[in-house]
């Protein structure tokens, strides 16, 4: 393991032996990001357009097909807990009539 050292003049940062730059820190620091913000976002959608683009999209006929199979199955398990609900209310009433 490597040790941890600091050099202020430079500030650089050696921990593990990988060498990252310090951060600013304090209202200088916030300044700092707030004017970057935009960059930093004009980045990020670039990056999530071009990740968009490697995506392997689903024709629209499997789409439709898969599609209304969860809602069948999401239909089919909502009337399944319906029914088991009924059931269950109609045994409570019949063992709490007697």
């Amino acid at each position: 393991m490597a040790k941890k050292s600091v050099k202020n003049n430079n500030k650089i940062v050696k921990v593990l032996g990988r060498r990252t730059k310090r951060g600013v820190s304090g209202i200088k620091g916030i300044i700092m990001s707030i004017i970057s913000l935009p960059k930093n976002i004009f980045n990020f959608l670039k990056s999530v357009r071009q990740e968009l683009k490697l995506v392997d999209w689903l024709s629209r006929k499997k789409t439709a097909k898969w599609s209304s199979a969860v809602i069948f199955t999401a239909l089919a398990l909502g009337g399944f807990l319906v029914l088991a609900d009924l059931i269950f209310f109609k045994l409570r009433d019949l063992l709490f009539k007697i």
